[in-house]
This record gives structure tokens, sequence and C-alpha cells, in this order.
């Protein structure tokens, strides 16, 4: 009987072993990323509109659920600070005379992610999420430094107050997520994630009014003002633990 009991405790260990990795997943994720927002418009600015390097940050706790040890489904909340820098490029003025913007967005995340990895036994295995985020803006903050006469001025184009066809940014966009990197095993269950992460927006994050707002030199308003993309790429920091079945 002792010995039958010692066998049961041994199968119980080892099957416990093997599936631990199928069940709810829950993770914490630190991204730090290098956003754009991309236009024609803009780019065309020349020297008016000089695009200068931007950094941001994701940050959130994931939960998913592992139908097997390699492929699960991820969701979660993050909160996702990006945007755009610009500097004007004229020639004969100081750097330091430079018309300095930038615009600051803020949302929250909900990511859907098809995740793959690995060997789950393995001390390091491939690490891969793919899907569409949800991205539910906050504020978005336009900032002008070295501006003639004005100095600085700071405009909230906070949309939490609506008014008709006076949006500025849209309230929600539809993006997709790419991750793709390792997992090491820290102990059982428990896995740190580094991944290369690419992030963009799939319709135009501009409402609206931006037509009046974001206008082309020498014109008060463009109503032929193209989509606006915002874009990142970054690196995930994670932690993942399993809670098996």
């Amino acid at each position: 009987m002792k010995k039958f009991s010692l066998l049961l405790v041994a199968m119980f260990c080892l099957t416990s072993g093997i599936f631990a990795q199928k069940g709810i997943e829950v993770g914490i994720n630190f991204t730090p990323t290098s956003p754009w927002i991309l236009n024609d418009e803009d780019f065309a600015e020349g020297a008016d509109l000089d695009f200068r390097f931007n950094y941001g940050f994701n940050v959130g706790a994931t939960l998913g659920f592992n139908l097997t040890d390699n492929f699960g489904l991820t969701t979660g909340f993050m909160y996702v600070s990006g945007g755009q820098r610009y500097t004007t490029a004229y020639e004969n003025v100081a750097k330091a005379d430079q018309i300095k913007s930038r615009i600051d967005l803020r949302y929250v995340r909900v990511p859907v992610l098809f995740k793959f990895n690995g060997d789950i036994n393995a001390s390091t295995s491939a690490f891969f999420r793919i899907g569409p985020h949800f991205d539910f803006l906050q504020k978005a903050i336009h900032t002008v430094e070295n501006a003639p006469i004005l100095g600085e001025v700071t405009t909230d184009f906070l949309n939490d107050i609506r008014y008709k066809d006076e949006t500025i940014y849209n309230k929600s966009v539809i993006g997709l997520t790419v991750e793709m990197g390792s997992q090491f095993t820290i102990v059982d269950n428990l896995k740190f994630i580094l991944a290369f992460q690419l992030a963009g927006s799939l319709n135009n994050i501009e409402g609206k009014d931006s037509k009046g707002v974001f206008a082309t030199s020498g014109n008060v308003f463009n109503p032929e003002r193209s989509k606006a993309w915002h874009v990142s790429a970054g690196i995930t920091l994670g932690l993942n633990y399993t809670i098996g079945f």
C-alpha cells in the first residue's frame, strides 16, 4: 500500500509537470518604445516640420489562457504613451532657436493576441505573439516651444469633452501588435519574456477637425489631408506565470 501511494504521488508530480503550462496565464509587461506619427503631408513639409526621435512606453497586465503547451490566447490592459516630436530645420538658424513641437498621445490598450512558444521544458525557447489591439484615447496634448512671440503654448485636445465634428483625434483606434523573441524559465511555471515589439494603427488616428488644425504651408485648412498612422517599435520585458490545470 505504501509503495502504491508513493507511485500515485510520483505519477501526480509527473503529470503536473507535463500539463503545468496549460491553464490560466497572468503576466506583467513593460515595453520602452520609439513611437511615430506618419502622415504624407507632414513629411512633405520639409524644413517647416522636421521629424525627430521620440520615446514612449507601454505598461500593464496580461491575462491569457494556454490551450496547449505551445499555443494560447492573451488579452489584458496596457497604458500606452506615444506621439511624435518635431523641429524646424531652417538654414542659418541656430539649433537652439529652431521651433520645437510635440504631440503626446495617451491610450488604454486592450490587446487580443495569439501566443506561440517553444518547448516549455527548455531553459530558453522561442516566443511569439500576434493579433489586433484596441486603443482608447485618454489624452492628446500639442506643445510648441520657441514659437515666435508666443513663447511656449500648450493646447489640450482632450476628447473627454466632445463637440460634434470637432474631434482632433479619434476616440478609438484598431491596430496590430507583433512580438517575437524568447522566454526564459526562472522556476516552474514562471517565465521571463524578452521580445522585439512592432505595433501600429490600422485606421486613421486623426478625426475630422485635423484637416483644419494640421494645415499645409500657406493653407489655413487642408481638406485633402491624408490619414495618419501611429506606429512604434520597442523591446518587451515581461513575467508570465501559469496556473496549470
